[in-house]
């Protein structure tokens, strides 16, 4: 019996409304005087109580509860009675469920005949009986209301601002959610299911129940997720179109993990085959990042952005404008992705030569050794290619990047650049001529290494790659590097004497040109013997 009253103490003291939690303290003090009757009185009073503020909260956001609230004002104004109007309109309204409701009205008549005189006789088992039944019922849950609100909440779906920005999709969710009945959330979400896949409701309706479904999934627990399960799966089966799918995923990437491995397939085939958006690769970053399903499909999603030429460059530069605070995981992912995407561009088509421009600033922005140096790779091939456009275009866009990128590119590749557009130079590619004539003038760091590599007795090497010893000699008159080539004509062994006689038979043709007024004199103190 003391552990029993203990019991009855501790279900006071979790009650946080004071008003409520006073009537039962009163009630409990009734009980242990013996005053059983007194008990019951004061219990059902605390729960009407506790109903009306119930009604109370949930009028703001629910059109019958609001009815029902003013009805039961109107009553209390004049002085009516209006507990029984309360408990069926709670009924109605889906506050208490069709076996609680019939449970309050058996306490309202156990008050009745406690209140009125006719001599009923309560006991202790009555009174503790609807103490703890009042609590149950009602003290102990927040305002709820139950399936009979799926229609209203439907109808409010229709409303273009139901959610007035993406960003507040969870808090909007948490709103509605906190007034639904746990019993109730699996038929609520079920039509919910059925908004969005029904093609005669209106766009902004079908959306926004995604969008209020994905929330709610944010709230549930497992239990109720393994009920939702099924329509999940309809949903993904047959919802024509598939952007409501997407909305669905995109507001809660998680429901992925809700669903059987199947419906998830599914989901990535039809990835595959939808139209690539902004929107699709916004999901599919959260699909990467949240790790929910397979490895290798995610990184076969992740190329299908990175692919698309319009999306794919756009998108990651969006994401790693800050890199610093990037997740790791999908900044080696963005690397690897774009990495395996170049080394599959063809350096002979335009179309790929185009498309590689738009990668320029994401590679020059992810400050990645690995992949910049994949991607210059790449792009002195385009130089070298045998296709006009496409070493044009090559060009261009080594000589577009910035002095800090230039300074990260490793000293191998600076000399195979240089190399190219000398042999760029010699097809007549204007944007190499270019960049010849000017003498690598935004690539003097480039020139530098190239010089050393010359130096280290690889003229003979760079002769035979460039094929045309008078562009080379011009070469190194636009560079203003003719020591390099005295160095270089120093170091050559007697046995190459006649590959020194044909870069001084060149410079004696270029002088008849008067090709070499300027320079002629300093030219013949570089070469070992006189060309007059």
């Amino acid at each position: 019996m003391r552990d029993l009253l203990r019991d009855l103490e501790q279900l006071i003291v979790s009650i946080k409304d004071y008003e409520i939690r006073m009537y039962m303290a009163e009630a409990l003090k009734c009980y242990h005087a013996g005053s059983y009757r007194a008990c019951v009185i004061l219990s059902f009073v605390a729960g009407m109580y506790d109903l009306k503020a119930k009604v109370d909260t949930l009028a703001s956001s629910h059109n019958e509860a609001n009815k029902l609230n003013k009805q039961i004002n109107e009553l209390i104004e004049k002085q009516n009675s209006y507990e029984q109007n309360l408990i069926d309109g709670a009924f109605d309204v889906g506050i208490v469920s069709p076996h609680d409701h019939k449970t309050l009205n058996g306490y309202k008549d156990t008050r009745n005949s406690c209140a009125h005189p006719g001599g009923h006789l309560s006991s202790p088992e009555e009174a503790r009986n609807v103490f703890t039944g009042i609590y149950d019922i009602l003290l102990s849950k927040p305002p709820k209301i139950g399936f009979k609100y799926k229609e209203e909440l439907i109808e409010k779906l229709k409303d273009a601002y139901f959610f007035p920005e993406k960003i507040m999709i969870p808090d909007v969710a948490e709103k509605h959610f906190s007034m639904i009945h746990t019993s109730a959330l699996p038929t609520i979400c079920h039509e919910l299911v059925k908004v969005i896949a029904n093609p005669d409701a209106n766009s902004k309706q079908r959306s926004n129940a995604a969008r209020l479904l994905a929330g709610f999934t944010l709230f549930t627990d497992d239990d109720t997720n393994i009920k939702i399960q099924g329509y999940l799966s309809q949903l993904i089966e047959y919802s024509e179109p598939f952007t409501y799918v997407i909305e669905l995923l995109e507001s809660n990437v998680n429901v992925l993990k809700l669903i059987h491995v199947t419906d998830q397939q599914k989901v990535i085939v039809r990835l595959k085959h939808a139209t690539l958006s902004m929107d699709t690769a916004e999901l599919i970053y959260k699909i990467v990042l949240s790790q929910v399903i397979d490895e290798k499909e995610t990184l076969n999603l992740w190329d299908m952005v990175l692919l698309h030429w319009k999306i794919g460059p756009h998108f990651v530069y969006l994401k790693t404008s800050s890199t610093d605070h990037e997740d790791r995981r999908v900044l080696n992912l963005m690397i690897s992705g774009i990495s395996r995407i170049i080394k599959q561009l063809n350096r002979n088509n335009i179309d790929h030569a185009s498309y590689f421009w738009s990668w320029k600033d994401p590679v020059e922005n992810l400050h990645s050794v690995d992949l910049d140096r994949v991607f210059t790779e790449k792009n002195i091939e385009f130089i070298e290619s045998k296709d006009f456009d496409c070493s044009y275009h090559g060009t261009c866009i080594m000589e577009s990047f910035s002095s800090d990128f230039a300074e990260r590119v490793p000293d191998d590749i600076k000399n195979r650049y240089v190399l190219a557009i000398l042999i760029a130079t010699r097809r007549k590619v204007t944007a190499a001529e270019k960049v010849f004539n000017q003498g690598f003038k935004k690539r003097k760091d480039f020139m530098e290494a190239f010089s050393s590599y010359i130096k280290s007795n690889n003229l003979q090497n760079v002769l035979d790659k460039v094929n045309d010893i008078e562009l080379l000699i011009q070469f190194f008159i636009n560079t203003q590097q003719l020591d390099v080539l005295q160095e270089c004509l120093s170091q050559m062994r007697p046995e190459n004497g006649y590959k020194i006689a044909k870069i001084t038979d060149t410079i004696y043709d270029l002088e008849k040109k008067d090709i070499l007024k300027e320079t002629r004199q300093k030219l013949k103190e570089f070469v070992p013997y006189e060309t007059e």
